[in-house]
């Protein structure tokens, strides 16, 4: 497992990218952001923060047959009222989000905005 903490004493954009396993990202009154990341390639993945945003990038993996197990399952907390722009193949992403969907972000992928209060589990964007 890899585990980052940044001190964020204001909500955060966070930004991910995770071919496939799993992102789940929750929102508190807190005044740090920590990233876990588990799974084979864990350690490959980057994680950095520039002024508001934080970054959270899997390595681009071939998977399959022959590729071995290449999903990672990240658990991410934010200070309140952070955004989100996630980018996935087939990873679940769930958390206590407020989804707001805009296809000029990241092409086809989802914005989630505002974490709050309102749970959402979506899959293979």
């Amino acid at each position: 497992m890899s585990t980052y903490q940044f001190e964020t004493l204001e909500p955060v954009d966070l930004y991910v990218e995770n071919g496939s396993g799993s992102v789940t990202v929750t929102a508190d009154d807190t005044a740090e952001t920590t990233v876990e990341i588990t799974g084979r390639h864990a350690d490959e993945t980057v994680v950095r923060q520039d002024g508001r945003q934080i970054s959270v990038i899997a390595p681009k993996l071939r998977s399959g047959f022959l590729g071995g197990d290449s999903k990672l399952d990240m658990t991410i907390k934010v200070p309140t009222d952070s955004t989100l722009a996630v980018k996935t193949g087939s990873a679940n992403v769930t958390g206590n989000l407020k989804v707001v969907y805009d296809p000029k972000v990241l092409g086809a992928a989802p914005t989630v905005g505002k974490a709050g209060k309102v749970q959402g589990s979506w899959r293979d964007w």
